[in-house]
């Protein structure tokens, strides 16, 4: 399924997250939401940054840096490359995670029967 995902053009991941970020704001936990949890997305997978160009809710994105526990922070200007290949934040707020009210995580693959 990766292999699959990871074969997947460019335009064809653009078209399916502008797809996904589209019904994301509109769905009612999303749009009545302050703080979201979202990630970047890589190799093919859905990519979600368009979130973070709306004016609410606030994004947080997960930071992760050796020997430190995963944070997630709101952006307050660019992000970069972290030690696992994933864009993050350098600089922002860090938010607690129970004050995240919706998360978004990528996923491999989903069936019918989940």
């Amino acid at each position: 399924m990766l292999d699959r995902r990871r074969a997947l053009s460019p335009e064809t991941v653009a078209q399916a997250s502008a797809l996904v970020v589209e019904r994301v704001r509109i769905l009612s936990g999303y749009t009545d939401a302050a703080l979201v949890a979202s990630y970047m997305g890589r190799d093919g997978e859905i990519d979600p940054a368009e979130l973070l160009r709306g004016k609410s809710p606030e994004v947080a994105l997960p930071v992760t840096r050796a020997e430190e526990p995963l944070r997630f922070v709101v952006p307050d200007g660019p992000l970069e490359l972290g030690p696992l290949g994933i864009r993050q934040p350098t600089t922002g707020r860090v938010v607690e995670p129970t004050e995240l009210e919706v998360v978004l995580v990528p996923l491999v693959a989903v069936d019918w029967s989940g």
